[in-house]
């Protein structure tokens, strides 16, 4: 790439990324479903924190302060509406650029990506979540390994569904130590990942996470074409073979975890969610037929999510259904 043409790259990225944040900032601030919880958050944060602090060092590790502490430095100068709307451009922003200059083949794949409604809600009803995956993206991205394998940790005490993430990519470091095929490799994490769902949720509770009481006995509603849709991707990046698992290990475990503990886990989407971006930019390393057929198919989903979602008061996010996860 000559230098001209990696300028005029930048530019476009930094261009798009500014037009989908503003987008985003601009849309009526309580349109969408758990704006008030967020509008909530803005003006009783420093209480929120006080009382968790109260219960404990655990209880404020586990729920998580640095969004509280966010909100409680925003909402000092800003008002209820206007720190939403600060923390939405921001998270929009920084995820959508990072993603962009990952690939400057791929720049309007990577466009689709950043529109595709499992990726936009997080700037739209998720609004912690988004924040989080922004700073992940970002340290994950735009650091080399030595220091965003610390720089990661800060993301869990953004959006609890990042203590997994953060787990598993240890345990991505760990295999690679580990001296034995990709396919016994994705049979253990299998049984880690079915083991963790199981336990994860009965210790969120003994540690005062406010997660695992709203979950704990929560069953899920998805339709199960999530599933089979992504368990279709699972097996394309099996099948690309040892290599390819090797240098995409992370989007292969992501999704073992997310279709071993579908049914088990009425969070694993939530997570699957914070790591989608992973996944999909790891689908355009895939080769020949198979590259073509990934691509084919999350074209057909980005068409069918939005055909449904097309005509719903706030694109259906008013109502929090996803038919997808």
């Amino acid at each position: 790439m000559n230098v001209g043409s990696h300028y005029i790259w930048k530019l476009a990225s930094l261009l798009f990324a500014l037009l989908y944040a503003f987008i985003f900032f601009c849309l009526p601030i309580d349109a969408f479903y758990d704006r008030v919880n967020y509008l909530f958050y803005a003006e009783n944060s420093y209480n929120i924190l006080l009382g968790y602090m109260s219960n404990g060092f655990l209880s404020l590790l586990t729920n998580e302060p640095i969004w509280l502490l966010v909100n409680v430095s925003l909402s000092s100068f800003l008002n209820q509406e206007y720190t939403l709307r600060v923390i939405i451009f921001f998270s929009a922003f920084l995820s959508s650029y990072v993603v962009l200059i990952t690939e400057k083949k791929y720049f309007i794949l990577l466009i689709v990506f950043l529109l595709m409604p499992q990726v936009v809600k997080n700037n739209i009803v998720h609004l912690r979540q988004g924040l989080a995956i922004a700073l992940f993206l970002y340290f994950y991205f735009c650091f080399n390994k030595d220091k965003s394998i610390y720089l990661i940790l800060i993301t869990p005490f953004v959006h609890s569904s990042f203590f997994f993430i953060v787990f598993f990519i240890y345990i991505t470091e760990a295999f690679r130590y580990f001296r034995a095929s990709y396919g016994i490799k994705v049979i253990l994490f299998f049984i880690i990942s079915v083991s963790l769902s199981i336990l994860s949720l009965w210790l969120a509770s003994k540690l005062g996470a406010r997660q695992g009481e709203r979950y704990e006995l929560q069953m899920t509603h998805a339709s199960g074409l999530g599933l089979v849709f992504w368990s279709m991707c699972l097996l394309i990046f099996l099948s690309q073979g040892s290599e390819y698992i090797k240098n995409n290990s992370l989007a292969t475990y992501i999704l073992v975890f997310y279709t071993s503990t579908y049914l088990l886990f009425p969070v694993s989407a939530r997570i699957f969610e914070s790591a989608i971006l992973i996944v999909l930019l790891s689908g355009l390393k895939l080769r020949n037929s198979r590259f073509l057929i990934f691509i084919s198919m999350i074209a057909v989903l980005f068409f069918i999510q939005w055909t449904d979602r097309l005509g719903e008061p706030g694109f259906g996010w008013g109502r929090g259904i996803d038919y997808w996860s």
